[in-house]
């Protein structure tokens, strides 16, 4: 954690940041701002009981008055309630939307967890959207209001995606309203946020494809609406360029990574199943708007892919994430996922849960990824809903054009270094696992996990598995188990589906054969 963070923890203890209506409303509100369409996702249902709202799969049904602080599902669905992204549904009419504002402007001062800086930045963004869609001026005071409150509120105590995502609301809001002030603090906050969380290889420091695409969409919300406004200035042009360079930069890499026709790979925290159906494709968007993608080769976000015949594989051979902001981050270095003939083969176990608990710690634990657990500890620790303490580093990567070796000390503290190399032919995937004890010690348990889709066919066999894609022979393993586990198919639901635990001693060889034609 950075100094800037502490003080800023401590600060926001001392110092309650707290709604207020704002008395004075500029009289100049600038008109014919233009956004790219909405996330459309139906959220909210009017019964006869009353109204309904559902996200990640849980509902909960109001029948007159809503309860904006409602946290029986957790903070992350409260969140989403209080983001009102169903102001972008297409079958909710703008009376029963204006109803909605308008309640939710009653409890305004009631409000809690809706008015943290997060849910304030996407609430305060959904409303000048659906505003300038529908020419509504009835909420502006309290869309102001709001905005005064987000512009002392910037989440400094966690930076990452969610100060960006002040930084971005609060610019829109600047240019809506004519604030200045606002703008510059935004602009400036963007500027430097932009430069230090979008790698050298286009990929958003977090790691999470998820979360690279959530910020990739709203700056290229934010290009939109900047570059045809007629009142930029220097400083706007400025922003403007590095928005024109780091947006083709950030769709090269979720073009390199993409992966069996997703655009949003199930890794550390992210969810294909959130994203892919309701954003369609982020590079027809892109091009729409006039931005062309950039060639993208992966490296300092430490993901890696192969590709052989009828196969597609790939790796992360780089650390966990930033060491500030590692919340998203699972401790799955060295896992792979691997699809053959198009199809998911072996896959990473998904999330299905945010919140603190055994789901939470399972799903971003070593065991829930396809690499070596060694004495049942996760090689980073991660703890909690959002917390790591001792993380994996890597210690040395050795790339060739058809093999990738590489080690991390993510188990230094028990006096071992785990080491994999991947090699890779046209039908054919070899993994080598190592584990080289750097101190004299009692030798350790090695379990190397492979996660199976769900309905996947497999075979345990005494030295390996067969399906009808593949076959996996292990040379040096003491033991071969066939177990089970919930893969995260959508947040809160799970499907039980196939494991192979593999223990070894100091070294296995893992042999994947692709089979052709599907013959055994």
């Amino acid at each position: 954690m950075r100094i800037k963070q502490i003080f800023y923890r401590l600060w926001y203890l001392c110092y309650k940041r707290k709604y207020r209506d704002t008395l004075f409303l500029p009289s100049t509100k600038i008109s014919g701002l233009q956004f790219i369409d909405s996330i459309s996702r139906e959220s909210v249902y009017f019964t006869e009981e009353g109204i309904n709202f559902e996200f990640h799969n849980l509902s909960k049904t109001f029948p007159v008055n809503i309860d904006w602080n409602e946290l029986s599902f957790g903070k992350l669905w409260n969140y989403q309630l209080n983001y009102f992204e169903f102001l972008h549904q297409k079958d909710c009419p703008v009376h029963l939307c204006n109803d909605l504002i308008r309640q939710h402007f009653n409890n305004r001062f009631r409000i809690t967890v809706g008015m943290e800086a997060y849910p304030l930045s996407l609430r305060c963004l959904n409303m000048i959207k659906y505003f300038v869609r529908n020419d509504i001026h009835e909420f502006d005071q309290y869309l102001y209001s709001q905005y005064n409150l987000l512009s002392r509120s910037f989440e400094y105590h966690l930076l990452g995606n969610h100060l960006l995502e002040n930084a971005v609301s609060l610019y829109l809001g600047g240019i809506y309203f004519q604030q200045n002030k606002w703008r510059k603090k935004a602009g400036k906050e963007l500027k430097i946020e932009i430069a230090e969380q979008i790698l050298d290889d286009g990929a958003h420091f977090e790691l999470s494809p998820m979360y690279h695409q959530v910020i990739l969409i709203r700056l290229i919300d934010l290009y939109v609406c900047l570059k045809d406004w007629p009142g930029r200035n220097v400083f706007d042009d400025e922003l403007l360029n590095i928005l024109n360079e780091q947006i083709p930069h950030m769709l090269g890499w979720l073009r390199a990574i993409e992966f069996g026709g997703y655009q949003v790979l199930p890794l550390n925290d992210s969810a294909p199943w959130f994203y892919q159906e309701e954003l369609g494709d982020v590079f027809e968007l892109a091009h729409d708007c006039g931005i062309e993608t950039s060639q993208s080769n992966l490296k300092s976000s430490g993901y890696r892919k192969y590709e052989g015949i009828n196969y597609q594989l790939l790796t992360d051979v780089g650390d966990i994430g930033p060491k500030y902001i590692p919340g998203h981050a699972h401790a799955d270095t060295f896992s792979y996922i691997l699809n053959t003939f198009k199809e998911p083969i072996i896959v990473d176990t998904g999330i299905s849960s945010y919140s603190s608990g055994k789901t939470r710690d399972y799903e971003r634990s070593t065991q829930a990824h396809n690499t070596v657990a060694i004495n049942g500890l996760n090689s980073s620790d991660v703890y909690g809903a959002f917390r790591v303490g001792k993380r994996a580093h890597i210690v040395s990567v050795h790339e060739k054009n058809r093999s990738i070796k590489a080690s991390h000390d993510g188990y230094k503290n028990i006096g071992c270094i785990h080491e994999r190399e991947f090699i890779f032919s046209d039908h054919e995937i070899i993994i080598i696992d190592k584990i080289i004890q750097t101190q004299s010690a009692k030798r350790p348990e090695s379990i190397s996990y492979i996660h199976f889709a769900p309905g996947l066919q497999i075979d345990l066999k005494s030295d390996g598995i067969v399906s009808d894609q593949f076959t996996m022979v292990f040379e040096n393993a003491i033991q071969i188990n066939l177990t089970q586990y919930q893969y995260g198919h959508k947040m809160n639901k799970t499907i039980l589906s196939n494991c192979v635990e593999v223990q070894f001693d100091s070294n296995l060889k893992t042999f994947i054969k692709i089979l052709e034609n599907n013959e055994n």
